[in-house]
This record gives C-alpha cells, sequence and structure tokens, in this order.
C-alpha cells in the first residue's frame, strides 16, 4: 500500500500499488520517504503512532520525527 499527498488515488494505483490512507491501518510498516508538508505539518507522531501496530517499524527517512515518542510507545524508528 501507498500514500501520497502528490498524487491521485489512480496515479498510485498506475504504479502498481494499492492508495491506503492512515485510516485504513494499522500497519505493520510506515515508510516516511518524502517530508510532505501535508504529512509534516498535519501529521503529529501521535497520529503515525496510531496508524502503527503495536510491534511495528516507522522508518523516518529525513529525521523529521522525534524517535523518542515513538520509541516510547514500543515502536522501532529507523531514521538515515
Amino acid at each position: 500500500s501507498a500514500h501520497d499527498p502528490e498524487l491521485q488515488k489512480e496515479q498510485v494505483e498506475a504504479l502498481g500499488c494499492t492508495y491506503a490512507d492512515l485510516s485504513d491501518g494499522p500497519f505493520d510498516v510506515i515508510v516516511a520517504a518524502v517530508p510532505h508538508a501535508a504529512y509534516v505539518q498535519k501529521l503529529s507522531a501521535e497520529d503515525l503512532i496510531k496508524a502503527l501496530k503495536p510491534t511495528a517499524v516507522f522508518y523516518d527517512l529525513k529525521s523529521v520525527w522525534d524517535e523518542k515518542i515513538f520509541t516510547k510507545h514500543g515502536i522501532a524508528y529507523v531514521a538515515l
């Protein structure tokens, strides 16, 4: 599954992915690859944690969110 605020559902599906919103969770993994303003300014770490399973992994490829918030909830946090 994938979500990109810059793409329409049909564009995501044309890439061979299923379109998903955070409300479709909980997810095993979330990969935050691009720090779109729609994510960084509108989503808190708590919003992301709610969309993850308790044993999930959050990949923050641009190191935008605070690792401590995720790890205190038992979520594995990986940043580049």
